[in-house]
């Protein structure tokens, strides 16, 4: 398994069919901003196709 801050900018690119690995900064947003919670990702044929975030609020 490859680290995503470890792949190339030529590698990006096409990283899972998808434009600069789009779904990387999805990931990254999401998690930055989440404090409890699920992020899960849907893969295809080896490529991500859907980025889903479920976000809980804790009393």
């Amino acid at each position: 398994m490859k680290i995503i801050d470890s792949i190339t900018e030529s590698e990006k690119e096409t990283y899972c069919q998808t434009k600069n690995g789009q779904w990387v900064s999805v990931v990254r947003e999401f998690i930055k901003d989440l404090k409890f919670g699920d992020v899960i990702l849907t893969v295809h044929d080896g490529c991500v196709v859907q980025v889903q975030k479920t976000e809980k609020v804790r009393f």
